[in-house]
Formats: C-alpha cells, sequence, structure tokens
C-alpha cells in the first residue's frame, strides 16, 4: 500500500508539472523561449452558422475540434439551451441532430481531450420559425406565354401561406421596374400598361411574419391589332355603276403603326389600296352581288379584316343575294343545311329556284319581310365526308318576266372527322359527345400514343362558323403511363365550358372496345374547364377500377360516374355508381350508391353472378335524375335492371325497372341497359337492349305520366339478326328525339343509326349510315344529339381510313 501511495504521488507531481507547462503558453515561465504545445481543444461549428433562421425544427449541427498531437479528442458533447449535455458523434468530425422549440435557440458544444483538457463553445444561434412558412403565390390570368392585343391588361392571382401567417400583400413589377401594390391579398389582380413586344411579369407575396415568396420570368406579349372600317358605301348599297370608289379608315394603339391597308372585291387577289389611316381604293363590281373585303397590316404584321361589306350592282332585275352562304368555298360540319337569303325587284318576286350538284331547279319558300323578300331551301342533303364538294345555284324571277343571273356557290362539307395524326389501332370514336348547341363535339382516341403506349386522347372539335369549319384542340393526360386508355369514357357539359374525362387502366394490351365484362384495373377521372382561350386540367381524381359510365349536367358543376365490376361472391366488394357536385371552387363526392348501398330489390344480387350495374349512366340537364344501367355480365346474372335517382331536396329517391334474365346469352333482356339516356327535364328515358330478339335489338321508352312511367318497347322496323340496334343512345333536352346506334359487330348488312322523332302520337322512324361504311367498322358504337336535335355525331371507332381501327366519326 505504501508503495502504490508512493507512486501515485510521483505520477500527480509530474502531471502537475505538465500542466502547469501547458495551460501557459508562450514565454511565461519559459525562460529559454521555446514554445509548448497547446493541449486544450479548438471547438468549431460548420453548420448551420451561427444566428441561422430556420422553419425546419429538426436540425442537424456538424463541427469539428482539433488538438495539438500527440493528444487526441476523447469525446464531444452538445447541449441545447439549458437541457442536457448529449454526446455527438465522432471527435474530430462531429455531428448531432436535435429538435428545436421555437424561437431563439443557444448551441453550447463541449470537447474533451485524451488529457482531460475541456474546452466550451458557448452562444452559438439558431433560429426556429416554426409558424412563419414560405407563401404560395401563382398568376391566374392571363396565361403564361398569351398573346394580348389590348397594351391595358388585369394581372389576377392567389397567395397564400400556412397559419397562423397570413399575407399581407402581393406586388406585381412590370419588366424589372418598380414593385407596385395590387389589390387584394389572398385574391389579388392589378391593371399594367404592357410595352409593345414581350413583357416580364414578377409577383412577390410577403406574409405577416415577413416571409416573402417572387414569381418571376412570366411573359405576356403584347401586338395591337389594327382596326379597320369601310365609311362607304354603306354595306347593301344598290349600284348602277360597274366602277366606284370605297372609302374607309384604319388605327392602331401608340407605339405600333399601320403599316398597309388591303382591299378585294369577292375572290380576287389582294390589292394596296392609296393612304393607311384614311385610305380610299378604286374597285370595278361584278354584276350582282359583291363582297368587298378590306385588312390593316400593322409594323408587326398583325392584321384585321372586315369582310362581307355588300355592293350590289343592279344592272338585271330581280337580284338574287345569297346570306347563307355568303361567300364561295362556304365550309358546314354537317351533311344537309337550310340554305337562305334576300331577293329584291321594281316588280314582285315569284319564284326563287334552287339547284344542289346539278340536279333540277326546285323553288325555295318566299316570304315577304318589311318589303325584301327572303327565300329559304327546305333542308337540303350534300355530298359528305372528310371534304365534300357541293354546287349551290340560286336564281328569282319576277312578275315582269325577267330574270336574275345565277349566284353560284362552292360549299365544303366536312362531317367525317379523321384526325390528322391518327393511327392504327386508336380506335378514334369510341366514345363521343356533342354541347346542347352542337357547336363543339368531344371525341376520345383511347388507344392514342402520343405519350405512351396507348395512353389515350381527346379530341376537340369546334365549330367557329361563318363558313370556316373547325377548329381542333387534342387533350392528352398528365399521368403519362402505358395502356392508361384516356377518353375511354368522356362527356361534355351542356353549356360546351366542362369536360369530363375518364380512363380504364390496363396492365397489358388486353383492352378491347367489344368486351362487356372487363373493366380494367384502376382509372383516373379527369376534368377539364375552358377559360376562353383554352382548355385547362382542372381536377384529377383516382380510383380502382376502370370507369364504365360518365355524364355531366348542363351547368357543369355535377358529374356522375360508375366504376369496376365484381363478381358477388360471401363479403366481396361491390362497385359504386359515385356522384361529384362542384362547389366553393372544389369537386366533392357527394353521393356513392351500390349494390350493398342503395337497393330496394332484395334478389337483384345473385349469388356467384356479375351484375353490371353502372355500366352506362345518364344526368339530367339539372344533374337531378339520373338513369343508371344494369346490363348482366356474366351468363348467370338472374335479372337486368334500369334503376332511378331523383333528388328530392333533401335525400335520393329509388326506383328501378326489372327485367328477367335467366338463360344467359339467349335471354332478350341479357343486355338490358347496355345504354341509357335521359331527356332533359327527367320525364323520359331510353334504355337500350341490343342483345334482343337474336341481336336485331330494341330500345324501351320510359315516360312520365305523372304517376308512375309507361313502357314503350320499339325496334327497328327493318332489322335484322346481329344489329345490335340499341347498342348506343342518346336524347334531346326535350325527349322527343331519339338517335339509336346498330354497329352490327361484324355483320355487313348493319351499322345505321336510327332516327325516332315524336309526332304528339307516335315514333316516326328514319335512319341514315355513311357512305363508305364496312362490315367492321363499328359505325354507331357511340352517338350524341344536341339539345334541339339539330345535330347528331356518330363514332365509328373501327374504320381504317388511317390504318386497321383508326377510327372516324360522322357529324349530322
Amino acid at each position: 500500500m505504501r508503495r502504490k501511495g508512493v507512486f501515485l504521488s510521483f505520477y500527480s507531481a509530474i502531471l502537475a508539472l505538465i500542466v502547469s507547462c501547458s495551460i501557459t503558453p508562450g514565454n511565461n515561465g519559459n525562460p529559454g523561449n521555446n514554445p509548448i504545445p497547446n493541449y486544450i481543444p479548438v471547438i468549431t461549428v460548420a453548420s448551420p452558422s451561427n444566428n441561422t433562421v430556420t422553419t425546419n425544427g429538426a436540425v442537424t449541427i456538424v463541427g469539428s475540434a482539433s488538438v495539438s498531437s500527440p493528444v487526441t479528442i476523447l469525446n464531444v458533447k452538445v447541449k441545447l439551451n439549458s437541457g442536457e449535455w448529449q454526446n455527438a458523434s465522432g471527435t474530430s468530425v462531429w455531428g448531432i441532430s436535435i429538435g428545436l422549440p421555437a424561437g431563439t435557440n443557444t448551441i453550447s458544444v463541449m470537447a474533451v481531450s485524451s488529457l482531460s483538457f475541456t474546452n466550451y463553445l458557448s452562444n452559438h444561434t439558431i433560429i426556429f420559425e416554426n409558424n412563419s412558412p414560405v407563401p404560395f403565390v401563382a398568376i391566374l390570368s392571363p396565361a403564361n406565354g398569351a398573346w394580348i392585343t389590348n397594351g391595358n391588361v388585369w394581372i389576377s392571382g392567389t397567395a397564400s401561406v400556412g397559419l397562423p401567417a397570413e399575407i399581407q400583400t402581393a406586388r406585381i413589377s412590370l419588366n424589372g421596374g418598380i414593385w407596385k401594390e395590387a389589390e387584394g391579398t389572398e385574391s389579388w389582380s392589378n391593371e399594367v400598361s404592357l410595352n409593345l413586344g414581350s413583357n416580364t411579369i414578377s409577383v412577390l407575396a410577403v406574409s405577416t411574419k415577413g416571409k416573402t415568396n417572387i414569381i418571376s420570368g412570366y411573359s405576356i406579349i403584347y401586338y395591337p391589332v389594327p382596326s379597320v372600317y369601310i365609311s362607304s358605301p354603306v354595306s347593301g348599297t344598290v349600284a348602277v355603276a360597274s366602277s366606284l370608289t370605297v372609302h374607309g379608315g384604319a388605327d392602331i394603339a401608340e407605339p405600333s403603326s399601320i403599316q398597309t391597308v388591303k382591299i378585294k372585291v369577292n375572290n380576287t387577289p389582294w390589292e394596296n389600296v392609296f393612304g393607311t389611316k384614311s385610305w380610299y381604293a378604286n374597285i370595278a363590281l361584278w354584276c350582282g352581288t359583291n363582297r368587298i373585303s378590306v385588312m390593316a397590316v400593322s409594323a408587326e404584321f398583325k392584321t384585321n379584316i372586315v369582310s362581307n361589306h355588300i355592293v350590289i350592282l343592279n344592272t338585271v332585275n330581280p337580284m338574287v343575294t345569297p346570306c347563307f352562304p355568303f361567300k364561295d368555298n362556304f365550309i358546314i360540319t354537317s351533311n344537309h343545311s337550310v340554305f337562305w337569303g334576300y331577293a329584291t325587284s321594281s316588280s314582285t318576286i315569284t319564284n326563287i329556284k334552287v339547284s344542289i350538284n346539278g340536279k333540277a331547279f326546285s323553288n325555295a319558300s318566299v316570304t315577304n319581310i318589311g318589303g325584301m323578300t327572303r327565300w329559304n331551301t327546305k333542308d337540303l342533303k350534300l355530298t359528305n365526308g372528310v371534304a365534300g364538294v357541293n354546287t349551290l345555284k340560286v336564281y328569282g324571277k319576277d312578275n315582269s318576266g325577267k330574270t336574275s343571273i345565277t349566284n353560284t356557290y362552292l360549299i365544303i362539307v366536312k362531317n367525317k372527322l379523321v384526325p390528322a395524326d391518327g393511327g392504327a389501332g386508336d380506335y378514334f370514336g369510341k366514345s363521343t359527345d356533342i354541347s346542347g348547341d352542337g357547336k363543339i363535339i368531344i371525341i376520345g382516341s383511347p388507344n392514342d400514343d402520343d405519350i405512351a403506349t396507348d395512353s389515350g386522347a381527346v379530341y376537340v372539335y369546334r365549330d367557329i362558323g361563318e363558313g370556316n369549319g373547325w377548329i381542333i384542340d387534342k387533350l392528352i393526360p398528365s399521368y403519362d403511363t402505358n395502356y392508361l386508355h384516356f377518353g375511354h369514357q368522356i362527356a361534355i357539359s351542356g353549356d360546351g365550358n366542362t369536360i369530363v374525362v375518364g380512363t380504364f387502366r390496363e396492365n397489358d394490351s388486353s383492352y378491347s372496345i367489344w368486351d362487356f365484362s372487363n373493366f380494367g384495373a384502376y382509372y383516373y377521372f379527369y376534368v377539364y374547364k375552358w377559360d376562353g382561350l383554352s382548355w385547362n386540367e382542372a381536377y384529377v381524381e383516382t380510383y380502382y377500377r376502370g370507369i364504365s359510365g360518365l355524364d355531366i349536367n348542363w351547368e357543369g358543376n355535377r358529374i356522375i360516374l360508375s366504376r369496376g365490376i365484381q363478381s358477388r361472391l360471401s363479403e366481396d366488394p361491390v362497385y359504386f355508381v359515385s356522384i361529384y357536385d362542384y362547389t366553393e371552387n372544389l369537386w366533392t363526392n357527394t353521393f356513392e350508391c351500390g349494390i350493398d348501398g342503395y337497393r330496394l330489390d332484395p334478389e337483384f344480387w345473385g349469388a356467384g353472378s356479375m351484375q353490371g350495374f353502372g355500366y352506362s349512366v345518364s344526368l339530367s340537364s339539372n344533374g337531378n335524375n339520373i338513369v343508371v344501367g344494369s346490363p348482366a355480365a356474366n351468363p348467370i346474372a338472374p335479372y337486368t335492371y334500369a334503376f332511378l335517382y331523383q333528388w328530392n331536396g333533401s335525400a335520393w329517391i329509388e326506383d328501378y325497372i326489372k327485367k328477367d334474365s335467366f338463360g344467359g346469352e339467349s335471354s332478350a333482356n341479357y343486355k338490358f341497359g347496355n345504354c341509357v339516356s335521359i331527356s332533359g327535364d327527367g320525364n323520359r328515358y331510353i334504355v337500350g337492349s341490343p342483345i334482343d330478339n337474336n341481336k336485331k335489338g330494341c330500345f324501351y321508352e320510359y315516360k312520365w305520366n305523372g304517376v308512375s312511367w309507361d313502357e314503350l318497347k320499339i325496334s327497328a322496323s327493318d332489322g335484322v339478326n346481329g344489329d345490335y340496334f340499341g347498342y348506343s343512345a342518346a336524347t334531346t333536352h326535350d325527349g322527343n328525339k331519339v338517335v339509336v346506334g346498330a354497329p352490327g359487330y361484324l355483320n355487313a348488312q348493319a351499322s345505321y343509326i336510327y332516327y325516332y322523332t315524336w309526332n304528339g302520337s307516335a315514333w316516326v322512324q328514319s335512319k341514315t349510315n355513311a357512305s363508305d361504311r364496312t362490315a367492321t367498322d363499328g359505325y354507331g358504337f357511340s352517338v350524341g344529339i344536341s339539345a334541339n336535335g339539330g345535330k347528331t355525331v356518330v363514332g365509328a371507332p373501327c374504320d381504317d381510313d388511317k390504318g386497321t381501327d383508326s377510327g372516324s366519326v360522322w357529324v349530322y
């Protein structure tokens, strides 16, 4: 014991001597001026830096510790505020992850050397602002890259930030200039005056916590469009000389200028006038009706045209002026039309004669309106197709025996729609729909390959009128995956401003439009809104199972869709019909019904059967009446149905029509419910049954008599086996006209569409088909009809114009 004590005392003395030398570096206590090593650790914090402000409460502190050799760093500890010391990972390079409380935090670091020398670093500050997220800011209008013709434009958008912070202000900068405060905060706007050409918009959002966010590089291009007018002679002037002088003016917003003004008469080439802002031109007139067009061109080559300014050279009486068509090479988008115009004479007009495509002249109807004679043809059937050429001739006679010149116009019918980029297997026309006024047609092409194999697309055809034909937009899915089949089902609102698109997600290339029972793996549905310039994706929703039925009401604020099919074995899930309502700028799922949900008939679901509840759906105009088709999906399903749901102001009330389907595919009612369509007021609906009577097919009309539904079964008067009449159907707003598809799967004698018009006491049948149809085109696979019945759209998804099963659509 004594020896040990002596040893320890000796060791302690030596250690004290070392310490006395080590902790006083330099010359103190060192007359020889020899450097003495520093054995006190040196500590640094590399990240985060001192006084860092963060919005993330979880932070990793990283640093280093060093000491003179041969001494080493034993360990490093870190303390948050007044808490406990915690061991860091590592020594010479160390790190530790800690959670910060809100506010200012003090970080302390302690390093201990192998000789037990200790050093501290304190007052390293980190500020955690957990209630100060960065604001979000977005520009809604105009669109990025938009071309603007008005130099003063309102920029509008939104800003938001997480609670408890709020948006304090939104500011706008034009082309790097000063920041101007916008009107409003979460919804903001401000008017700016654009420079000619490209302009850059930046928007700054500031929160009440002082956090900011900036959108920059947003482009708006301003080129004003010139105005141009004809001051004399006024439109409709009757001239007696074959030449006259036309006067007018043109203008444009500064700093742009008018470069030139051009004029043409009828179909003659454009010629320069004299002058620009104030101009005139000498022109030669044709005998009869002359249409004068004037075009102003800006320095930036922006143009504006005034056309259809009429001057009549009256050297022969009477004068006949067609108003529709009003120009040569006039384009219409259906295969029939009523043509009309006016006639004048110093005597009384007795006859207007019309001929189409070289046929014998026939009388148009003549009516005296305000001292002028208005004439109208009957609804003339025209040569149709992708670009069917027709020749219209019109002349008139008066009671003095004089005959007018004969007006001749070429009319181009573009009522067979085939996409320029179509390809084999696209199935263009598998689904179709039409707006209430008939001016917008949407067409599904579920196997289009623009972004992936069979990813799908939807084409939007807009009839721009004035004899100019179609403007075409193409919608493709934002989810780019193989076999999505975007466009499998589609619908457009009656007002033409909202499109909903359903998909049918498969895992391989097994998709077939003729498959009654396959409903896909999972699906998306997309909603697009028209902003006056373009279609914009407004909503996307994802669900299990593929979409089978889809519709939207007139105003575009209620969607009905159905999804999936499944066998009913024990407690296997069944699929739903769902309703989505648009309220307060949000789409919300407000109602679902399924086999085990809203169901009055206890026998509806047969054990082990597959019931096609929701295979087809249809909404009334206000969205308060629904019809749901439920055909059999396999041969052991005992019944088929059409379900009705009516909103009574607080709940959906269910009713249904039931048909026996015992016997499977041999049963006449096996596919009762394959298609459904309800009138705008909800008082009449149609149910297709294409397997009826050896697949001749039929449809059922149900009309509300004030107490119950009256049923009427209708079959084609000339139907044959395999027509599949009733495979598709659509009805007008008042329910008095129905179009029915008979695609005739592999039946060379079929492929028709039938019209049924209610005359007050009975349905009157007529029919038409594609002039170039073949047995496998599937003409009539899908149909749609405008609200007043004036325009019909018919899909032929297996037409081969662009390759096998590329597809086409006809418009009537």
